[in-house]
Formats: structure tokens, sequence, C-alpha cells
């Protein structure tokens, strides 16, 4: 077996653990952390179809594709939930159809799904890293019932923003490296998977140390 294989399969095994962690908690869990509890699993789901589709048709960008415009709508609904300010004006709700808006005119116009999309990658990085600074200021500025690092919808957009910063910069190194040697691109993909695992990982944290029937400054 393949280095890449062993790493993926421990990648597989690693996204099914925040999962089954939240699932555990889930009737623990606020609104907000129950979708992130969806989301977890909806990855899990498409990692397992990733790498069937890698060894049956030798392609898995489709279902990368196709899980990015999932995982973003999940996101904006995650938000809308966890952010009182969006919660209130509906702008989750706009923001999943601006989304969907997006996700068939770059594949109608920009791409297609068998190819990676770059357009939608970088308004996925772009529109999930400013909802969470969004919620970071909002948790900084309305504390009513607990100090901010306390919450984790606190700690879970610190997350997101540090792996999908280090993860559009991976793109941009990629992209770098196009025309570059095969071990240069190499590690931009391996650099993917431990990004993944981070999130994971941090994930899983969260989730383990979110604690029954909180009340979180929203």
């Amino acid at each position: 077996m393949k280095t890449y294989d062993i790493i993926s399969a421990i990648n597989i095994s690693l996204f099914a653990v925040p999962f089954i962690t939240a699932l555990s908690r889930y009737k623990r869990l606020d609104k907000g952390m129950q979708i992130l509890c969806i989301i977890c699993g909806v990855s899990l789901l498409s990692e397992i179809l990733a790498l069937y589709a890698a060894f049956q048709f030798h392609n898995n960008i489709p279902v990368y594709t196709i899980y990015s415009v999932v995982d973003t709508i999940l996101l904006c609904l995650y938000f809308d939930s966890s952010i009182a300010y969006f919660h209130k004006r509906y702008i989750g709700k706009w923001l999943t159809l601006l989304t969907i808006l997006s996700a068939i005119s770059s594949l109608l116009y920009l791409g297609s799904l068998d190819s990676i999309n770059d357009f939608f990658l970088y308004y996925q990085g772009i529109i999930v890293i400013g909802m969470c600074l969004f919620a970071l200021i909002q948790q900084l500025y309305r504390s009513e019932y607990r100090l901010p690092e306390f919450s984790p919808h606190f700690w879970a957009a610190i997350l997101f923003i540090f792996c999908w910063t280090f993860a559009l910069m991976n793109v941009w190194i990629y992209e770098f490296l196009n025309d570059k040697p095969g071990i240069l691109q190499s590690i931009s993909n391996y650099m993917m998977v431990w990004i993944s695992m981070l999130m994971n990982i941090g994930l899983t944290i969260i989730f383990l140390s979110n604690p029954k029937n909180m009340k979180y400054a929203q």
C-alpha cells in the first residue's frame, strides 16, 4: 500500500472521530453545534466516497466538487444559527442562496464536475473566513453569559480561520508549482491531508469540551 493510501485511511478515521464524538453528545449541543455535527458526518461520507471513486474510477474530483458546495451551505447555516446578527437578519440564509447561485454559475461557465473549480474554492475560503471573523468580533463584544473563550463557537471560528487560511495558501502554492517537479506537488498534496487532520483533531477537542446545557454568548 502506498504512503498516500495509508495517510488517506488514517485521515478517514480522523473524520470519524469528531462525528462520533458529536453524535454521542448530540442532545447536549445547541443548534449551531448540531449543524457542525452534521457537517462532520457529511465530511466523513464524502471522504469515503472520494476514496472509493479514486480506486474505482481513478477520479474523485466530482465527489469533492459536490461536497464543497454542500459544506459551504451547511457552514452558512451553522453561522446563521450561531451569530445572533446573522440569525435576526437572515444573513446566513441569504449567503446560502448566494452559494447555490455561485456554485451553479461556476459549474456552467467556469468549470465542470470533473475539474477543480478555483473560483468556487476561493469563494468558499473567503466567505468562511469572513463569517468566522464576524463571529469572533460579535463574541468579543457580546459576552453577557460567559467569556467568549469558554464558547465552543469561539474556538470553532478560530479553527476554521487557521485551517482555511493555510488551505488557501496551499492552493496558491499548488498553482505556483503546477509546472514544477512532481515532488513539490506531492508536498502540496500532503499539506492538504495534514490540514484536514488538524481540523478533525480540533473539532474533536471542541466537542469533547462542550459543556452540557451551556448558554453561549451570541
